[in-house]
């Protein structure tokens, strides 16, 4: 954990940024700045951007071999003006919420949140979860600290990776690491996301019904384990594209592109399975065809959207998936992790973030988690 020069001064100046900005009434919100960021192959020897909701800007100084400065940026905005109002305005736009939120980045850095956070790499306050979160960062070198505040002072709640390579997206933090110990210490939003509370029954036995008959037909054709991936779900840490990402099976039984979702047609004729455009076709194997079957039935009755109204959450980009073996079936939706049962969701606990595509090394902790919380401890 950071060791930070001055935590009352430092809680002091962010809370105060942040009390400004509560009236924007938008999420996520993001101040950030770093000294030799290194995007790419470039080398950014100052770098500062900005966000709040769908609006964002990033700006990027470069002095090294270079024989005059040169400043590169991007941004995008909504001008709220109708569409002649904005015809009118030509070239004279400028994105009156980014201005605001550039100063606000430029009062921290008056107010030398650097020095009080006593740290040379990337800083940053995010508002997100309805939680006030600080981040530290070295690009390329260590993982994210993530750190929110409270009564008794500021407290480590994680770690996640390459904040800076975040902006512009819907969600911005993604636990990596998440300690454990310290999630109680947040908010009532943001304790939810870690620990989320039922809101309807119905709709959460309905899920539990549909992921119980999933996870019955594929047992009937393996003992090993397996996972489905819904729609929209990130398929990489960073966040993948979004809610564009197609549903996805998963198993070590399956051959090279065989999880990528496929149906078969109307007459119930599946397409033939090609590896690579050059390969031979083949038919898909029974597990793929018992498989990919399971998850269009969940995709179909819409699990993403049960689970939301569930317990009443807006999933945006966030995971949710089915991670299953002889033993154990678990829905999983980023750090929290639900036991699946006929007709019944017993959630499990607060969990790192889960790779599917990588899913055998979580699967002891979980099943462990799972009889403790069987056991009532």
């Amino acid at each position: 954990m950071h060791k930070f020069r001055d935590e009352a001064a430092l809680i002091r100046v962010l809370d105060e940024v942040a009390d400004s900005l509560s009236a924007l009434g938008v999420e996520p919100i993001f101040l950030g700045e770093c000294p030799n960021k290194f995007n790419d192959a470039f080398q950014d020897d100052l770098w500062y951007a900005v966000q709040a909701g769908e609006e964002y800007w990033e700006q990027s100084h470069f002095f090294e071999y270079r024989t005059e400065p040169l400043v590169r940026e991007r941004s995008s905005f909504a001008p709220g003006l109708d569409p002649k109002a904005l015809k009118d305005g030509g070239a004279t736009i400028v994105g009156d919420r980014i201005a605001r939120l550039r100063g606000c980045l430029h009062h921290l850095q008056q107010k030398g949140w650097r020095d009080l956070v006593g740290f040379g790499g990337l800083i940053a306050l995010i508002i997100e979860k309805g939680q006030r979160w600080l981040v530290l960062e070295r690009p390329n070198v260590d993982d994210a600290e993530i750190y929110s505040w409270g009564e008794d002072g500021l407290f480590d709640i994680g770690k996640t990776e390459r904040i800076d390579q975040e902006i512009e997206k819907p969600t911005l933090l993604r636990f990596k690491h998440v300690e454990q110990r310290n999630v109680d210490w947040l908010g009532d939003e943001a304790l939810r996301y870690f620990r989320p509370v039922l809101q309807d029954t119905a709709s959460a036995t309905r899920l539990a019904e549909v992921l119980w008959d999933a996870v019955t037909a594929i047992r009937g054709q393996t003992s090993a384990p397996f996972a489905l991936l819904s729609k929209a779900s990130p398929t990489s840490f960073y966040g993948g594209g979004g809610r564009f990402e197609p549903p996805q099976v998963i198993s070590d039984d399956l051959r090279q592109k065989e999880g990528e979702f496929r149906r078969p047609d109307a007459t119930g004729k599946w397409p033939q399975y090609r590896p690579d455009p050059k390969a031979e076709p083949a038919e898909y194997s029974d597990l793929a065809k018992a498989m990919h079957t399971a998850l269009a039935i969940l995709e179909d009755a819409d699990w993403r959207k049960h689970f939301s109204t569930a317990f009443g959450e807006n999933l945006s980009d966030w995971q949710l998936g089915l991670l299953a073996n002889a033993d154990i079936a678990v829905l999983i939706r980023d750090n929290a992790a639900f036991r699946i049962e006929p007709g019944k969701l017993s959630q499990i606990g607060v969990f790192d973030y889960i790779s599917f595509f990588n899913f055998d090394g979580y699967l002891p902790d979980i099943e462990e988690a799972a009889r403790r919380a069987a056991d009532g401890f």
